[in-house]
């Protein structure tokens, strides 16, 4: 199964998320994954390496923080 490259990046960006055990759907911040600085360092970057749409994922104030939410609104993730 081929790894998702936001994954990658937050496991490259966070060393200590390595050894987490989280799901693709898991929310990143109610599941102490990240914190909200490391978020806000995170989009940044998928802004700038996937084109990450931050503007369509904002729209809707309930979306979860997700590996698969932040995927689907970036480009050449998978």
């Amino acid at each position: 199964m081929k790894k998702n490259k936001i994954l990658e990046l937050i496991n490259k960006q966070f060393p200590r998320t390595k050894k987490l055990k989280f799901k693709s759907n898991d929310d990143l911040i109610k599941i102490n994954i990240l914190d909200s600085l490391e978020i806000m360092t995170l989009v940044t970057l998928i802004e700038k390496k996937f084109s990450f749409d931050l503007k369509k994922f904002s729209r809707d104030k309930k979306r979860k923080i997700t590996i698969k939410t932040l995927s689907q609104f970036s480009k050449n993730v998978n």
